[in-house]
């Protein structure tokens, strides 16, 4: 939504599994007055959704590899999968094998310095081939079984 307010002109798609956010994402939309096309429904269970999108973003809800495994599907072949993580990047060692098994590659980390001091890093990932089908697995199995 960040994104959609700071760029008008970009076409954006949210997508979220959980209603009360779903319903707050809308009404912010409705007050702001701008379009975005809203997917009620959880990552793995939007597969008419898959290599459709040039980038995806994520909030910080989990490990850089269970992160990748919920977007880097979503993500067309050239496109970018951009995290934001805190300022230990240690999880994307951790995250090196879920990346290169969804057809990702690690192509930068943006260091950024917050206005009260803190750091944020941007992990920023290409995807260069296909996601295989069996990808994202249900949420148990990523939680469980992380890449």
């Amino acid at each position: 939504m960040v994104l959609k307010i700071a760029r008008p002109d970009l076409n954006v798609t949210l997508l979220d599994g959980h209603k009360k956010r779903f319903l707050f994402l809308e009404q912010l939309q409705n007050e702001l007055g701008l379009y975005c096309e809203n997917v009620h429904r959880r990552a793995e269970e939007a597969k008419e959704l898959r290599e459709r999108f040039y980038l995806a973003t994520a909030r910080a809800v989990a490990r850089l590899n269970i992160l990748c495994e919920y977007c880097l599907p979503f993500v067309m072949v050239g496109g970018l999968f951009v995290a934001m993580k805190g300022s230990d990047i240690s999880e994307v060692d951790e995250a090196e094998h879920a990346i290169k098994t969804l057809g990702g590659q690690l192509a930068d980390i943006k260091n950024l310095k917050l206005s009260d001091g803190s750091e944020r890093n941007l992990i920023i990932i290409k995807k260069i081939s296909q996601t295989p089908l069996k990808y994202p697995r249900i949420s148990a199995k990523i939680s469980k079984q992380p890449l």
